[in-house]
């Protein structure tokens, strides 16, 4: 599987993911900074330990928005 269709398939999961939390009364790891980063970190760790792309496309994905998380609460942080 190509990188662009890793991701593409990594963000719809954490999508899915965050769905599930919210019907379900729990807060989604994108709202919330710590959680976000706590998992991203435990998903490339897991899938660099099984030498599995999914899990490691998914943390990627989920520091990606934790980027944009901090851009919004932090606009200077946003250098582009």
């Amino acid at each position: 599987m190509d990188y662009e269709n890793l991701m593409k398939k990594a963000r719809q999961s954490i999508k899915e993911h965050d769905k599930i939390d919210t019907e379900n009364g729990f807060i989604s790891p994108s709202l919330n900074l710590m959680i976000c980063l706590t998992t991203a970190v435990a998903a490339i760790q897991a899938g660099i330990a099984t030498d599995d792309f999914e899990p490691i496309a998914e943390g990627q994905a989920m520091l990606e928005e934790a980027l944009e998380l901090l851009k919004m609460l932090i606009p200077s942080l946003d250098l582009e």
